[in-house]
Formats: C-alpha cells, structure tokens, sequence
C-alpha cells in the first residue's frame, strides 16, 4: 500500500506514514492515480462571470474617456467593447435557456 499524500511505501502493520505523517486510513493501492477531485466552488463561477461580462463595460468607460485625447484608438475601443457587450449578452440568453431551463 501506499500514502496516499506523498506516495511512500506503506507497511500493513503502519498506523501513518514514516515520512509525511499521514494516518493510514488515506492510503491508495495506486501511488500514481490521484482519486479525489477538487469541488467546485459556485462563487468562483459567478465571480468569473461578473469579471468577463463587466469587462466590456470597463473597455468601454476607458475609451470613452480617452476619446478627446486619442480619438482613433478610443473608436476602436468603443466598437469592440459594443461588440463585445453585444455578445455577453447573447452568452447570458442561451446559457439561460440551454443549461438553466434545459431546452
């Protein structure tokens, strides 16, 4: 057997293992297939969600605000974050439909 936390050669007669200390109760007869997964954590998604639908608008303001001093760029930066937006918004409606009402 072997732990489960560093892969060191367990002995059945082990309560942990001799070199990182873990309680034998987490052993795995395979050192090299790792069998727990890491939860997902729900904040983490909205959080990522509200970053990348919030961006655009962050574009937006930026470019608006340069528009008087770098009026090509702050265009550029105006139409892209439109079209980003635009596409954000488009994400939201199917993801809606498709996951959360199951279409």
């Amino acid at each position: 057997m072997y732990c489960r936390k560093c892969g060191n050669e367990l002995k059945d007669n082990d309560k942990f293992c001799g070199k990182c200390g873990e309680p034998k109760a987490v052993v795995n007869n395979n050192p090299t297939v790792d069998t727990t997964t890491p939860k997902e954590n729900p904040n983490e998604k909205i959080l990522y969600g509200a970053l990348g639908f919030i961006s655009p608008i962050v574009g937006l303001i930026v470019s608006l605000l340069s528009k008087k001093d770098k009026p090509e760029a702050a265009k550029i930066g105006i139409i892209v974050s439109c079209i980003r937006f635009a596409f954000n918004v488009i994400y939201v409606i199917v993801y809606f439909l498709f996951i959360v009402v199951n279409l």
